[in-house]
């Protein structure tokens, strides 16, 4: 259900291509799939494919209860701009992650 919502679907879909991936959300469980698919390993890409669902899904959870409770406005630009902004915030304080180009570019870009 979380994925068949057009908002969440379209923060997801930006997210990933903050990741360099380029995919469309389909159902929880297809969703559920494809991430395991692609590895959530204990390396960097691992983590940070973590980071990003879960950091996603939180930012959205969020504005839905914002727009629920305190009548809020849905901007998929502003929660894509907070997640990336948190995920680059996480994984700059991560202290084991190797400092090399492709995983500088993966998140800094």
């Amino acid at each position: 259900m979380f994925f068949q919502c057009p908002f969440a679907a379209a923060v997801w879909r930006k997210v990933l291509v903050y990741l360099g991936e380029y995919h469309d959300p389909q159902n929880w469980i297809a969703e559920a799939r494809w991430i395991a698919s692609k590895g959530l390993g204990k390396g960097f890409k691992g983590r940070l494919r973590r980071l990003c669902i879960t950091t996603m899904v939180y930012h959205v959870w969020r504005v839905r209860n914002d727009v629920v409770f305190n009548k809020g406005i849905m901007e998929i630009g502003h929660v894509v701009a907070t997640c990336i902004h948190n995920i680059k915030s996480k994984v700059d304080s991560w202290r084991n992650i190797k400092r090399n180009r492709t995983n500088y570019k993966t998140c800094i870009e």
